[in-house]
């Protein structure tokens, strides 16, 4: 439902969306301007799924192998799901084109780092036009960490500018503007289900309604008429 309904939302009005209904929705984030698409999304092509969150050691990428591991062992269901990584704070790169690679491979929406990775002409490589990997990170780093923690998996883990939390299973949303995350087990987890439904329904309505304003203002400006008049 969730998912399905995010379709064609832009990261702006959903956080617009969110601003406009204060205070039933605070639960709607941003990641800041520190974390940012590898590569332009293409037009209309979003990055979106539930957070698979990752908590690497310092200097250490085995978090993600971690991730990886249970993923394929324990027949966890890959699709929806975004990997989201707290590296904290460490200069290292946690991911490169071997992990983008197999988490595509997998069927995995994508990848969110709040720290560096690196091979970027491979990971750039991953899928082609509508199959593309999105990836997003702090930096680009060529000197990679180690491998020998296993991190934690699964668990509330901080990331972005103004270091949000963000749970497992929460709601993940990106585009060329960047990253919002939807704390949807925080805000919901004290509802109930048509409750969670109807509180969802109402913050994604408002923002569809924002998005059908925008593209007739500029429909409209498209044919000569100033913004000023158009607000």
């Amino acid at each position: 439902f969730v998912l399905r309904r995010l379709s064609g939302i832009s990261t702006s009005s959903l956080s617009d969306a969110a601003r406009n209904l204060q205070p039933e929705w605070p639960a709607v984030q941003t990641l800041g301007a520190g974390i940012n698409p590898l590569h332009k999304v293409d037009m209309g092509t979003h990055l979106m799924g539930f957070a698979f969150t990752v908590k690497c050691a310092e200097n250490n990428y085995g978090g993600l192998v971690h991730a990886l591991q249970h993923i394929t062992k324990d027949s966890v269901d890959p699709q929806n799901l975004v990997i989201c990584v707290d590296t904290c704070g460490s200069p290292k790169a946690v991911a490169g084109s071997l992990l983008s690679t197999e988490f595509h491979r997998l069927g995995i929406n994508g990848l969110v780092v709040d720290g560096n990775i690196r091979d970027v002409a491979g990971v750039r490589r991953v899928g082609d036009g509508a199959t593309s990997f999105p990836v997003y990170s702090r930096g680009v780093n060529p000197t990679a960490g180690t491998g020998d923690q296993p991190g934690q998996i699964q668990v509330p883990i901080t990331m972005g500018d103004e270091k949000i939390t963000i749970n497992n299973g929460d709601v993940i949303l990106g585009d060329d503007d960047g990253i919002v995350v939807v704390n949807l087990v925080q805000r919901t987890e004290c509802l109930r289900e048509y409750e969670q439904i109807s509180l969802l329904s109402s913050l994604l309505d408002e923002a569809k309604r924002i998005e059908n304003r925008d593209d007739a203002i500029l429909e409209q400006i498209s044919k000569g008429k100033a913004l000023l008049d158009c607000l």
